[in-house]
């Protein structure tokens, strides 16, 4: 027969083993749920950067569009004064043809 300690001695050592299979185990899921974890971050993060060009394409094109509206306002207010002025100078040349 076995001393207790003999038993004791081999009951821990499998526990031992075990324990470190189990703990190993765990690490190889615990590395593939990071690997997978990593690849969910990246994705997101991409996804995120897309988005962000995305919107500030959109604001440029806002910008660029509101310049251009800007300058055919300015142009339409250039063009409206003129006419206003030609208009009063025909006005005053009719007014001194009829005196």
């Amino acid at each position: 027969m076995k001393s207790k300690e003999e038993v004791d001695t081999k009951v821990q050592t499998g526990t031992f083993i075990l324990s470190e299979k189990i703990d190993d185990t765990k690490s190889k899921k615990s590395e593939k749920e990071m690997k997978k974890e990593m690849k969910k971050l990246e994705k997101e993060k991409q996804e995120r950067e897309k988005r962000e060009k995305k919107a500030r394409e959109k604001e440029k094109e806002r910008e660029k569009q509101a310049k251009k509206e800007n300058r055919d306002n300015a142009d339409l207010c250039a063009k409206s004064f003129t006419l206003r002025k030609v208009f009063l100078y025909q006005a005053q040349r009719y007014q001194y043809n009829d005196d």
